[in-house]
């Protein structure tokens, strides 16, 4: 990653670097190498591996050695009652961010989205998306409820349709300033 010190040497800040993972081949020396290329943030997506203890205790180890551990997952209904025993985990790991998602509707996942919940709700924003029948908010209310320590964001559909919204879009007229005179 040598390349990557090089081509942000002009910057006048350093940028925040993040990976995603679904946490599975986060074990330490992976967790030490991914520091040492600099890396600031590790998001993990916990209910790609059905909230696996092993997922649990690499983010526990990432907490001692990055400066934010995030878990990014989307807001999947059959997983309601893990996500509620996952709270007070993520508290007690350190967790930066919890950000909650929509799944996104594909031809690839339709037929198990429609067998596992037949019933769904689906929205359209831009693409077409899962309802999550208010889990996202009912989450955001049992955080405040228990004084965890982290931040929980909507990344539905409609928050970032509006996020991204008519002037949103970053171009090259919005970069003037960040690079540094060299």
């Amino acid at each position: 990653m040598q390349w990557l010190k090089q081509s942000t040497s002009n910057l006048k800040e350093k940028p925040w670097f993040y990976l995603y993972t679904n946490g599975l081949a986060a074990d330490e020396g992976t967790l030490l190498r991914l520091r040492d290329l600099g890396f600031d943030e590790l998001r993990f997506h916990v209910g790609a591996t059905n909230f696996a203890a092993k997922v649990y205790a690499n983010m526990r180890s990432a907490a001692e050695h990055f400066p934010a551990v995030s878990v990014e997952t989307p807001s999947w209904p059959p997983h309601r009652t893990k996500f509620f025993e996952m709270l007070p985990i993520l508290d007690d790991i350190g967790v930066k961010h919890l950000n909650l998602g929509e799944i996104e509707i594909l031809p690839t996942n339709i037929e198990a989205i429609s067998k596992a919940l037949p019933d769904a709700e689906v929205c359209r924003s831009h693409e077409m998306h899962l309802y999550d029948g208010g889990l996202v908010y009912d989450i955001m209310e049992s955080v405040l409820e228990h004084g965890y320590s982290y931040s929980v964001l909507d990344c539905s559909c409609f928050v970032k349709s509006y996020q991204r919204g008519q002037g949103k879009w970053i171009g090259p007229q919005d970069i003037e300033g960040l690079f540094a005179e060299t």
